[in-house]
């Protein structure tokens, strides 16, 4: 299945098969991030109170930083007027 959007994730995430997202995945807390198979994420993975952070990719999984998948999430329907849009401050990549 595929899908969009803001992905907010207490806990362990898991992808696999052929899925794929794009847009914002927030992992929350101490957890692990699996991907398998031949999925794709466009867009960014950011992390909050991890204090140890392990990331495992099998098979042929694709993780990709996208501005524009990005900047689609101003387009997310139903967003109250005057709701403050997402802006990069910062970028590191590991």
């Amino acid at each position: 299945d595929n899908g969009f959007g803001i992905m907010i994730v207490y806990g362990g995430l898991k992808f696999n098969g052929t899925a794929c997202f794009e847009g914002l995945i927030i992992l929350i807390g101490n957890s692990a991030t699996v991907t398998t198979g031949n999925g794709k994420n466009y867009g960014s993975l950011i992390t909050i109170n991890h204090t140890n952070m392990d990331l495992t990719a099998q098979g042929n999984c694709e993780l990709n930083y996208s501005s524009e998948a990005l900047n689609n999430l101003n387009n997310i329907a139903g967003l109250p007027q005057g709701t403050p849009r997402i802006r990069r401050i910062s970028w590191k990549e590991i």
